[in-house]
């Protein structure tokens, strides 16, 4: 038999595992509040630098946009008034011809996509008409104005249709004015 016996743990000895164990799971505790909090900094830190890089883009997108192309856009709408402004004021001048609003009309349905009439006035049988091809065409601004000009000769109001002059202006269109002579009577 065996006598011997395991002594019991005093009350101060199981205190003081218990402010151990106690101590170990605030420190713990302050050690993963620690991480979260500092985690959460450097996450904050990164999305304010995130910010700062798409706000950085997000200005020269908008400076880009501002300098030529809005520009033209903005203009664009300006030189339609202009343009149907000068027609109004041509076609209030035409008052002695019969035929003149008609072959005016046919003029603006042989009109092709990509060219603009710029400036037009009419004199006797005469139409002096100036395209215009944009720089927006790229390539294919002589081809559009060539495209404009079969599609004038076209019109069975055009006795004679003459290029007076082509040139590039400085914002890059191209522009070309034209002569069309009409016959002596216009067939409606």
């Amino acid at each position: 038999m065996n006598l011997y016996q395991p002594q019991q743990a005093t009350a101060g000895e199981k205190a003081e595992s218990t402010v151990d164990k106690g101590i170990l799971i605030s420190l713990g505790l302050l050690a993963v509040v620690g991480a979260v909090f500092f985690g959460v900094r450097f996450y904050l830190g990164s999305l304010d630098k995130q910010a700062a890089a798409a706000e950085e883009n997000r200005k020269v997108a908008i400076e880009s946009l501002s300098n030529n192309d809005v520009a033209e856009v903005a203009s664009f709408d300006e030189r339609l008034k202009n343009i149907n402004n000068r027609l109004k004021l041509s076609l209030n001048q035409v008052t002695t011809e019969d035929n003149a609003n008609d072959a005016l009309a046919k003029v603006e349905s042989a009109m092709v996509d990509g060219v603009t009439l710029d400036s037009f006035t009419y004199s006797g049988k005469l139409f002096k008409l100036v395209l215009v091809s944009p720089k927006a065409n790229g390539q294919k601004q002589f081809e559009t104005l060539a495209k404009q000009i079969q599609s004038l000769k076209d019109l069975e109001i055009a006795a004679d249709l003459k290029v007076v002059d082509t040139k590039r202006a400085t914002n890059g269109d191209v522009e070309m004015a034209v002569e069309l002579k009409l016959p002596k009577e216009t067939k409606k």
